[in-house]
């Protein structure tokens, strides 16, 4: 089996992601850099989720 098809198999077994796809460490790093930046200074209390849609919230 290819990478690609274990990994639309673990997506399909997981019940989809939104994004049809795992997250990327930049992606995560992007986020870390934005909060600790200056831009989001005034943010007082927030949840990211980051995980391309596997965990399904309301």
């Amino acid at each position: 089996m290819d990478h690609d098809t274990a990994v639309d198999q673990i997506i399909a077994g997981a019940g989809g992601f939104d994004t049809g796809r795992f997250t990327r460490p930049e992606e995560v790093a992007d986020l870390v850099l934005m909060l600790a930046s200056d831009r989001a200074g005034n943010i007082t209390g927030a949840d990211f989720t980051i995980d391309g849609g596997l965990i399904k919230t309301l």
